[in-house]
Order: structure tokens, then C-alpha cells, then sequence
């Protein structure tokens, strides 16, 4: 994954948290337009964060499996290079699909 596309996925999660912790104050839950708003906001990122975290905890595995290469029995070591071949080719379905979801939306997509 590129770094640039990598920081505005980060970006993007911060903000997602943010909204969380904005829908969840009374300030917001008494303003409904606003609410409304934030909420529109939060199912959009959701939709891009999700799977973000997908790729980040397949990262995390790939990571462990390679530690599972330095072990001395040989099965191990197979059953290791099987879940990281499985677990790359998911990271790079999930890179993608990012990807794609990154793209700008059409401004008329909302409309009838």
C-alpha cells in the first residue's frame, strides 16, 4: 500500500472515531440536524474503516506467521507459509477494494 494512501486511510480513521465519540455527546443527540449529519458522515467512513482494519489485522498476522518461519519444526513452517500466502492475497483483495473506495464519489450518486 502507498504511504500517501496509507496516512489518509489513518486520517480517515481518526475522524471515524471522532464522529463516534461526537454522536455519543448530548450537545449532538439535541441537535438533530447536526446528528443527522455526523450520522451520515459515520455510515460513509464505516464502509471504508472496516475494511481498513481488515487489512491492518492482516498485517498484524502475516507478521506472526513469518515469527512461526524461524521455528526449527518443518510443519510449522509449512502451515506458516500457507497462512501467509492465504493472508496475502486477502491484503491485496483488501488494498484494492481501499482503492476503490477512495475514488470520489459522484456528487449526483445521492440524486434521483
Amino acid at each position: 500500500m502507498k504511504i500517501s494512501i496509507r496516512r489518509k486511510l489513518e486520517s480517515l480513521k481518526e475522524r471515524f472515531e471522532e464522529i463516534c465519540m461526537l454522536l455519543s455527546s448530548v450537545e449532538i443527540i439535541n441537535d438533530s440536524d447536526k446528528f443527522r449529519s455526523l450520522s451520515k458522515e459515520h455510515a460513509e467512513l464505516e464502509k471504508i474503516i472496516t475494511p481498513f482494519e481488515e487489512y491492518l489485522k492482516c498485517e498484524q498476522a502475516i507478521s506472526a506467521a513469518e515469527e512461526l518461519l524461524k521455528e526449527p519444526d518443518e510443519e510449522i513452517r509449512q502451515l506458516a507459509e500457507h497462512e501467509i500466502e492465504v493472508l496475502e492475497q486477502e491484503k491485496h483483495d483488501l488494498n484494492e477494494k481501499l482503492q476503490i473506495l477512495l475514488l470520489p464519489k459522484d456528487p449526483n450518486d445521492s440524486l434521483n
